[in-house]
């Protein structure tokens, strides 16, 4: 989606509403999509945890842990309802 759609989904997010990835359009954008019945899974296992999918290489930032949350694995609502699937974790891998 290439949007980080909480401020918990970027590193220091002041002053970063005009970057791409981040404006209030995108967010919001981005929130509707969700109200359509899908969810965020990651953020519903884990709503206050701060992890990052991508970090600028060239300032070092992943070595800083400055990144942004950038990927999502969306489910739709009915799969987290499901009495046939259940789906038991969504979680980042990245550690270097």
């Amino acid at each position: 989606m290439n949007v980080a759609h909480h401020e918990i989904d970027i590193y220091n997010p002041k002053g970063k509403d005009k970057s791409a990835g981040f404006t209030k359009q995108e967010r919001e954008s981005f929130g509707k999509f969700l109200d359509q019945g899908f969810v965020d899974s990651f953020r519903f296992f884990y709503p206050g945890k701060t992890k990052y999918s991508y970090w600028n290489l060239r300032s070092g930032a992943r070595v800083k842990n400055q990144g942004w949350r950038l990927d999502y694995f969306i489910v739709s609502q009915s799969i987290l309802s499901s009495t046939y699937v259940k789906m038991v974790d969504s979680c980042i891998n990245n550690e270097l």
